[in-house]
């Protein structure tokens, strides 16, 4: 076990595209519903296309939408078919990829978890993306929940307490019958954390991170790296209450800090 800072991505830029920014390169089938499923911030719903050669995939096109947003990470949630399969990401200012960039080469992907990927070139130019499976066959089919191109962010100054959390939180219809309990499983355990953050100073760098998860986290499932590396996640997550911000320093006229406490739980479909 080691500690880590605590890390959010929050904005899913491909969440705001058309469907016609889409387009396959060495597939067929990638229906309207499987374009909306790649950014509906849902795991469960799949998008889904079928290879009809090798280096199937597919070209996101940002730039009818943005003329500039920061690229620093890539995460695909757990439930999709790129077992065994080697999986490229390329971005390119160009929508010829003439000059791209390969901010990932996985050779191959191990089981169906989660896929986390650092950039290799971190970027807020490159608007053309190009996610494919070099040694496709015809007839492959592959499926994925979500593609995540954004900016992770994680926490520099702040002091996480030592109180921080991991739990699971269950929704369970219980009874009593004959003398014992009874329980049903309604749907199954969900993690759910709790992050305290002291000594944030307004205007810093981990103000701004902290303003966006308590401004969007209610509404907007967001991705969160928990500050333990035997469970490193990340996980996607929604805040299950109000975020609290309260005022610590005990002389305020000599200096101003906050403390922050969130609660999130995971969001598995």
């Amino acid at each position: 076990m080691a500690y880590t800072q605590p890390a959010f991505m929050v904005a899913h830029p491909l969440s705001e595209l058309a469907l016609s920014a889409f387009s396959l390169v060495a597939a067929t089938g990638l229906s309207d519903d499987s374009k909306r499923a790649l950014g509906d911030s849902r795991q469960g719903e799949l998008a889904q296309y079928t290879a009809s050669g090798p280096d199937a995939g597919f070209i996101v096109d940002f730039s009818a939408v943005f003329t500039t947003f920061i690229v620093n990470r890539c995460v695909i949630p757990a439930g999709h078919t790129y077992d065994t399969y080697r999986l490229q990401l390329f971005s390119d200012d160009n929508i010829g990829f003439a000059s791209a960039i390969t901010q990932f080469d996985i050779n191959p992907i191990t089981g169906a978890g989660v896929i986390d990927q650092a950039m290799a070139t971190p970027t807020t130019t490159e608007l053309f993306w190009l996610l494919r499976a070099p040694g496709s066959i015809a007839a492959d089919v592959f499926s994925l929940g979500e593609l995540w191109l954004g900016e992770r962010v994680a926490l520099s100054a702040a002091d996480v307490q030592p109180l921080f959390k991991q739990d699971y939180t269950r929704n369970v219809a219980t009874d009593v019958i004959g003398g014992r309990d009874v329980a049903l499983e309604l749907t199954p355990p969900r993690k759910q954390f709790t992050l305290g953050i002291r000594y944030v100073e307004p205007g810093s760098a981990d103000w701004d991170i902290l303003e966006e998860v308590l401004r969007l986290g209610r509404t907007t499932p967001f991705w969160y790296w928990p500050p333990d590396s035997t469970d490193p996640g990340p996980y996607l997550v929604k805040l299950d209450a109000e975020g609290s911000r309260a005022q610590e320093n005990v002389v305020p006229r000599s200096g101003i800090h906050y403390s922050v406490r969130l609660s999130m739980t995971e969001q598995t479909s």
